[in-house]
């Protein structure tokens, strides 16, 4: 017990704690290259996804704030596609792109538990194996990072939980 509340431990008894993240930006990346980092098998990076979801609660802050993204593959594959709500279309970078990166903005320094990121399926889902996802403060500055090296699928919950 911790403060008198129950809590996760790790296999040698440190508390294991889940904190809110506080960030502006929220990015995703493909570093390195395919052949270091296994993705799909065609040789292109190409971030691709249904949607990115970040939760104060039960709310989406999210949905609909401005996305950019480092190119688009075509009109109907654009940053905001990924905030706007709707599973059946996806924000994709372009195949020529050789360092894709997708960016929320959150509009100004917040506070929030978690990020869902949903990703596409059709047999593509392996186009985001190894991504990378950053909370950034106002400055751009890294506040937050993990590597994930298995591709959501069909969702991942990213939290930021530290061992104390």
């Amino acid at each position: 017990m911790i403060d008198g509340r129950f809590a996760l431990v790790d296999h040698d008894g440190h508390a294991v704690t889940d904190e809110s993240f506080r960030g502006r930006y929220v990015r995703i990346d493909l570093p390195g290259d395919n052949k270091d980092f296994p993705r799909h098998e065609a040789n292109a990076k190409i971030l691709n996804f249904h949607e990115l979801e970040v939760y104060d609660g039960d709310r989406n802050i999210a949905l609909r704030k401005n996305a950019r993204q480092s190119s688009d593959l075509k009109d109907s594959n654009r940053a905001e596609q990924a905030v706007n709500g709707d599973l059946t279309d996806l924000a994709q970078t372009g195949p020529n792109d050789t360092d894709p990166w997708w960016e929320l903005d959150l509009g100004d320094e917040v506070d929030f538990d978690r990020i869902v990121i949903r990703n596409r399926a059709e047999g593509l889902e392996k186009r985001m194996n190894w991504f990378r996802i950053r909370v950034l403060d106002a400055d751009h500055r890294v506040l937050f990072e993990r590597f994930i090296a298995q591709a959501p699928n069909p969702s991942r919950t990213v939290r930021n939980v530290s061992i104390n």
